[in-house]
């Protein structure tokens, strides 16, 4: 099972030569639903080269549903051929919501479904409820047919997130619960939800289980069984040292993990946060034994993150060595919202990142959302550093719940739309929200574009260009021109994600752009550009005898129709503004006249004056100032 493949995995790395890649292209798209509301939560590749997802229904039978309604919601499974054709659906729910959440293919070629139930028995549901809602699993062979369900809860509401088949053939279950000692839960809440994992047999009747938490509320996304046979735990934390939490809070929610041996006693904690809320979607463990967290972050650059957001929250990824230790930690995101939902360790030792996105082309997004959510995956090397990322949606909402790296070396991608056939869907929906799949090539190989373009440290005659990082560059090249397109691009390299540069003009607006070099013969397109205004300078005098002025200043510059002159006199004098050409012959006199002590300004209109570059002069008694303006 998932043990087993990492291994593999481990071993295909021993041979495995270090490599760069550009986004997939969508290999095909397929929609599932009825005519009601269907969401898918998990998605996994089958051994027989297909895929197997699952979620709920709200419909009857109608679409791809074709057994009835059990109750308000049941779940819903859907299989497919390795090209996303439908080959069967199966259903099963009690007389209330059932909602899965989770799914694996067992290592009998079955599959393991598990989620949340608010039923009694009925339906397929044999047990009764033990209190709200409770953990559900149901058992089912490679033709979709049952062949046992269990239900584990206490009296109050109990919510399965995550589970996974262990190495003896039994099952780990996670999730929240706020039960206190009653029904199948032996301890109680420390203080509001909890973390619950529950382990049972090949037959899923229960052997132990295991609350964790603090005096507030902590909520388990990820269970994941280890190497060495113990188990992480993955979720959010609002408590600060109490209970069986150890790390004090950095914000308000932080991410916190627990590990714990094979019988589930814990062996350590850790919590990582900003100054604000950070949540833990999902974890793994990874080649070097360690592990890898994901989820979103609200927070900037405070506590355990690193880097500033890119909008209002972003995807946040923490590596974490095999005792809880941060190793790095890297923010991807847009200028709006984006949620990580999975995340894995790919053939290449890299993570891919898969959630939904609001965000514009903008931060480390290098596509624009297609309607109001889309499918957003982000690739990284094996340190965190961004090598590509790919938009996928249509019209209206997308959100992406599961995505796994397939056999062919590309993704497939699992969750649910709202959208007729538009962007990147070909087929329209059946009902309100469908299962949708996208299924990617593989990765090719390519020089990537540079993203998060920012200028900092800007003066009156520099300022210093930044942008994030990529894997397999071995240096950058950087344009930058007064912007507007009048003047020539001067252009420099720098083997570092920075550069600064000197010898601007005060008050004046630049634009610069920047590519990767990935070799002699590769670079990739350049990025978008990115504009700034450097500052005016304190004191601006050039070529003059006396201290009557001050000050000069000229904005907007460039101009379009009008600009202020603005300049301060210690004396009473005589002023007079011209324009002239580059030569220095006067086309135009704007003012000549007397003027008091103290600060003036002074308006000044293009009129006939064409695009391009001009001089301004400012005569003051026995002295000249002189600054080049733009007019676009």
């Amino acid at each position: 099972m998932i043990l087993r493949s990492t291994l593999a995995v481990t071993a295909f790395l021993c041979t495995a030569s270090y490599s760069f890649s550009q986004a997939p292209a969508k290999q095909w798209d397929a929609d599932f639903g009825g005519s009601e509301n269907e969401q898918l939560a998990a998605i996994q590749q089958t051994k027989d080269g297909g895929y197997i997802a699952g979620g709920y229904t709200e419909s009857g039978i109608s679409g791809d549903v074709t057994q009835e309604s059990r109750g308000s919601s049941d779940y819903w499974i859907i299989k497919t051929n390795a090209n996303g054709v439908k080959q069967a659906d199966a259903r099963f729910g009690g007389t209330s919501v059932d909602q899965l959440t989770c799914l694996q293919q067992t290592s009998d070629g079955g599959y393991i479904l598990g989620g949340t139930s608010f039923s009694g028995i009925g339906g397929d549901k044999s047990q009764a409820s033990r209190g709200n809602s409770d953990y559900w699993i149901v058992k089912i062979d490679r033709k979709g047919k049952k062949q046992w369900d269990a239900t584990f809860g206490g009296t109050g509401p109990d919510e399965l997130h995550s589970l996974q088949q262990t190495v003896d053939g039994g099952y780990i279950l996670g999730g929240s619960s706020l039960s206190g000692i009653s029904g199948d839960k032996t301890q109680p809440t420390k203080g509001g939800k909890d973390f619950w994992i529950v382990k049972t047999d090949a037959n899923g009747v229960k052997q132990w289980d295991a609350d964790f938490g603090g005096d507030l509320f902590e909520e388990l996304f990820s269970v994941r069984q280890t190497l060495e046979g113990g188990y992480i735990l993955g979720g959010y934390s609002l408590s600060d040292v109490n209970g069986d939490k150890t790390d004090p809070n950095r914000g308000r929610f932080d991410m916190w993990i627990v590990k714990t041996d094979e019988n589930g006693n814990k062996k350590w904690d850790a919590a990582f946060g900003g100054n604000d809320d950070d949540w833990l979607a999902q974890l793994r463990q990874t080649t070097d034994r360690g592990y890898i967290l994901g989820g979103w972050s609200w927070s900037g650059a405070s506590g355990d993150k690193s880097q500033r957001s890119k909008g209002d929250n972003d995807y946040w990824i923490i590596k974490i060595d095999a005792k809880g230790v941060r190793q790095w930690d890297a923010d991807l995101g847009g200028s709006s919202n984006d949620y990580l939902t999975d995340i894995q360790q790919t053939a290449d030792a890299g993570y891919v990142l898969g959630g939904y996105s609001s965000s514009p082309l903008s931060g480390n997004k290098t596509q624009p959302t297609q309607g109001g959510t889309d499918y957003w995956i982000v690739k990284t090397d094996v340190d965190g550093k961004k090598q590509w990322d790919a938009d996928f949606g249509g019209s209206e909402f997308e959100f992406l719940n599961g995505l796994q790296q397939t056999n062919d070396g590309g993704y497939i991608l699992g969750g649910y739309s709202a959208s007729g056939i538009s962007g990147d869907k070909t087929e329209d929906t059946k009902g309100f929200n469908d299962f949708w799949i996208v299924k990617t090539t593989a990765d090719s190989a390519s020089c990537n574009i540079p993203t998060d373009l920012r200028t900092t440290n800007i003066r009156s005659e520099g300022a210093t260009l930044k942008w994030d990082t990529l894997a397999g560059v071995t240096n950058y090249e950087v344009e930058y021109r007064i912007a507007g397109g009048f003047s020539d691009w001067t252009i420099i390299s720098t083997t570092t994600n920075q550069t600064t540069i000197a010898g601007l003009f005060s008050g004046t607006q630049y634009e610069w752009k920047v590519r990767s070099v990935c070799s002699e013969k590769l670079s990739s397109e350049w990025s978008v550009k990115e504009t700034f205004m450097t500052s005016f300078a304190a004191q601006a005098v050039e070529n003059f005898s006396s201290t009557t002025l001050a000050g000069l200043q000229v904005y907007p510059n460039p101009l379009v129709e009008f600009a202020t002159v603005s300049f301060s006199l210690a004396n009473a004098s005589t002023v007079r503004i011209s324009i002239t050409d580059m030569s220095g012959k006067i086309l135009q006199t704007i003012i000549d006249q007397n003027f008091l002590a103290g600060r003036h300004e002074v308006k000044l209109n293009r009129g006939s004056l064409v695009a391009g570059m001009y001089l301004l002069q400012v005569k003051i008694n026995d002295g000249l100032t002189v600054r080049k303006i733009l007019v676009q």
